[in-house]
């Protein structure tokens, strides 16, 4: 998925939590925010595996949704890097529970979004200039979704 859809689904789950007096409004931002910034590792797997380009968030971008020469994804996105973090977020809690929460549900529902087969979902691929663009479907349909759910929620 792409980092609007993390964006969105966390902020969709934060806003939910926010209305329901769990967390603040600026905690459900913060929220989606960790629910995209999980991806920040596709940064810097590029840096480390690219030859030429290596800081150029161009040549990172185009590499993820054109090329992939290579998975951008560390072990962040896997079982040792989710428990990992899940006993920072974890020990994050104990001390603040509101913040540690919605980094915990920032993380996870991105997971969960990554956890849909991403070869089985239809990509619809453009380019604007040198920059090139992906976004399955199903994104389509859920983007809209999300954000008609955070205004009726917001309402």
């Amino acid at each position: 998925m792409n980092f609007f859809t993390h964006f969105l689904f966390a902020l969709t789950i934060g806003v939910i939590l926010a209305k329901l007096n769990i967390i603040s409004n600026e905690l459900a931002l913060v929220c989606a925010f960790a629910g995209m910034l999980v991806d920040i590792d596709h940064y810097f797997v590029h840096i480390i595996k690219n030859k030429t380009n290596k800081f150029s968030i161009l040549s990172m971008w185009n590499n993820s949704i054109k090329h992939r020469r290579y998975s951008q994804k560390s072990f962040i996105h896997y079982w040792k890097g989710g428990l990992l973090l899940t006993i920072i977020f974890l020990v994050i809690i104990y001390f603040y529970t509101q913040l540690g929460l919605v980094l915990l549900i920032g993380y996870y529902s991105h997971l969960f979004l990554d956890s849909f087969d991403m070869k089985k979902l239809k990509i619809l691929r453009f380019r604007i200039n040198k920059i090139y663009f992906g976004i399955a479907k199903a994104e389509v349909i859920l983007n809209p979704l999300f954000v008609l759910i955070i205004i009726g929620v917001l309402m």
